[in-house]
């Protein structure tokens, strides 16, 4: 759900790199003083790239199934924008339903976010296809609500073709793999 966002501030990397060095004065001054520090923040690009893995427990076909995936997501942070987060995310979750009637699903998210009460809660929209072993392949289309505390918890709605609604509930783990 592109969520994967870097949904924070970076970690403890972003704020190493945020930091700027005392100049040779031993004066914050002498290193450009706060205002130096605001704009070499301002001037960095805020996007990330994030592998997040992903559980969850989904009901389709009048059944509930887990499965387990993961995602890759590009996205771009504007901490004190309205819209502090939006990205995008390429994923995919195997089903463990035992009569393999369920096989892979892949999806592309178009994600966006917005910080309230000090959390980052988003949403996710897109496209995806059901694969199976014995069926042919399905369109499904989705939306998903998330919210960013440490772990991605979410809930997600959608229509599979021939099959009719679906609904999942889950969690992500966002892994941060590249933060410009």
């Amino acid at each position: 759900m592109a969520c994967a966002a870097l949904c924070g501030q970076g970690g403890p990397a972003r704020a190493q790199q945020a930091q700027v060095p005392v100049g040779a004065g031993g004066s914050e001054a002498a290193a450009g003083g706060p205002e130096a520090a605001a704009a070499n923040s301002a001037s960095r690009i805020n996007i990330s790239v994030a592998l997040d893995l992903a559980l969850t427990y989904a009901l389709a076909d009048e059944a509930w199934d887990r499965s387990y995936g993961g995602e890759i997501s590009l996205s771009r942070r504007q901490p004190s924008a309205p819209l502090a987060l939006i990205g995008v995310g390429l994923g995919g979750a195997r089903a463990t339903r035992a009569d393999a009637t369920r096989g892979w699903r892949v999806w592309l998210d178009v994600a966006a976010a917005t910080r309230m009460r000090g959390l980052l809660w988003g949403i996710a929209v897109g496209p995806g296809v059901d694969l199976s072993p014995i069926r042919r392949a399905r369109w499904r289309g989705h939306a998903t609500l998330w919210i960013f505390a440490g772990v991605v918890p979410y809930v997600r709605a959608g229509v599979i073709q021939e099959d009719g609604i679906f609904t999942e509930l889950g969690v992500q783990v966002v892994l941060p793999a590249i933060d410009w």
